[in-house]
């Protein structure tokens, strides 16, 4: 978060990654709808959990297009998400940090805990929400990607405005409530935690 720049609206690179399983194959569907755009100048870093049972074919499609870099398992996540300049992804807990680096995303439900989730974020304008993955088309994803090339503005916006949900400062707040709970011990009694 602290080597964070600020995202100029232009998409030059755009991650895929739908959590480490992907039971659906939302990747699969990800990838088609980039390959349709035609647009070779647009990097894409394709991210696969080691559980993802389409990972060989997902593989194989990646090293088809020449401007693909398809990745496995990765401990580098949020290198990629700082490189990137839009997202394809999950409505699940990659929210959190795609927003804590202030990256704009495109965002499929696949699951019932990321419903109201992302319709509420969608509302505040801080993603694009496609909706329930088995209503979602290679097509929606395109369409929803060209626009948001079509308009950089959008981007940016998207951008700061889904920057301002996460600090990125939990651990710190971690660490102090710890030394807060620690600083009222006195007298070898603990206080304010119940005895």
């Amino acid at each position: 978060r602290k080597s964070l720049r600020e995202r100029d609206g232009i998409i030059r690179r755009i991650l895929v990654f739908f959590g480490g399983g992907d039971p659906s194959n939302e990747t699969e569907k990800a990838l088609k709808a980039l390959t349709s755009l035609n647009r070779d100048d647009i990097e894409l870093d394709v991210v696969v959990g080691g559980a993802n049972a389409h990972r060989k074919e997902i593989r194989n499609m990646c090293a088809s297009l020449p401007h693909a870099t398809y990745h496995c398992q990765v401990q580098h996540m949020a290198l990629l998400m700082v490189r990137a300049d839009l997202a394809i992804g999950a409505g699940g807990t990659a929210i959190w940090e795609r927003s804590c680096l202030g990256l704009p995303s495109v965002v499929t439900v696949i699951a019932d805990n990321q419903k109201e989730l992302t319709a509420h974020l969608a509302e505040l304008g801080m993603l694009i929400r496609l909706g329930w993955y088995d209503r979602v088309y290679p097509e929606d994803i395109a369409a929803a990607v060209r626009t948001l090339l079509e308009k950089p503005a959008l981007v940016k916006a998207l951008s700061g405005a889904v920057t301002s949900l996460v600090d990125g400062l939990g651990t710190e707040r971690v660490v102090q409530s710890i030394w807060d709970i620690i600083s009222n011990r006195v007298d070898g009694e603990w206080y304010g935690i119940g005895g």
